[in-house]
């Protein structure tokens, strides 16, 4: 009889052990298809930025053109007050190209260029400061994530913000003698101070994260969060030593 509730509970015991190890493989697939999902839109993000770039070079050659022409014809017509409008406009737009050129490095422009749009957009003061260099000892996918994850979870923390208190987010980045990213935000000062994501879509936050950690650790680099309460603001900081 006692061997009967021995075999009975070893059974029992490998049954739990199953369904055990069958949920926490099913929730692994899970997190991987997230994860493959997450980085999928990275690099289709990265593309992206790509695309945008030549956009922006072949439309900055063809903006300095038209200007050298207009500024012919001007010279040649009496009544000129037409053109000059419509130069003054193309030379506005010009002037904010040459403006958006905050380092040597075309990813990272393209990339700040689209964040303060954003920021604009969503009245957040944005100030960016960028040490004018290529860093080339970073591969430019890893950069452009970190950059990526780093502004969005400030422009985040920034758009929970109550109607009326400042929204201001600091960058500063710079490469010697390691490439230091450094992300400053203002919050609500209601919020518990944690590093729980408030997004709908918390698995995509984590990854995020991970994304973050899993790089830095490939730099042998630095990750830390640090948390100020007068005025409430959140500091990220990422040191890379270069490859």
């Amino acid at each position: 009889m006692g061997w009967i509730i021995s075999v009975f509970f070893i059974l029992v015991t490998l049954g739990f052990c199953v369904v055990y190890f069958s949920t926490r493989l099913e929730q692994r697939r899970q997190e991987n298809r997230l994860a493959a999902s997450y980085l999928l839109t990275l690099n289709q993000y990265y593309k992206d930025t790509q695309t945008q770039i030549e956009r922006i070079r072949c439309y900055r050659h063809d903006l300095a053109n038209h200007i050298q022409t207009l500024e012919y014809l001007i010279s040649q017509k009496e009544d000129s007050s037409e053109l000059h409008e419509y130069l003054g406009v193309l030379q506005k737009k010009y002037q904010q190209l040459v403006e958006a050129q905050y380092c040597k490095n075309d990813v990272v422009n393209a990339l700040l260029s689209s964040r303060k749009q954003h920021c604009e957009q969503s009245q957040i003061s944005f100030a960016i400061d960028v040490e004018n260099g290529d860093y080339a000892g970073i591969d430019e996918k890893d950069l452009a994530a970190l950059l990526h994850n780093l502004l969005d979870n400030a422009i985040e923390a920034c758009e929970r913000m109550p109607e009326g208190e400042a929204r201001r987010i600091r960058l500063h980045m710079a490469q010697l003698p390691d490439v230091t990213l450094e992300v400053a935000n203002s919050m609500d000062s209601r919020e518990k101070l944690d590093f729980r994501t408030k997004k709908n879509h918390k698995e995509s936050h984590g990854y995020g994260i991970k994304i973050i950690t899993d790089c830095v650790k490939r730099y042998h680099g630095k990750f830390t969060t640090e948390f100020s309460k007068e005025p409430p603001e959140i500091i990220q900081k990422i040191a890379l030593p270069k490859l």
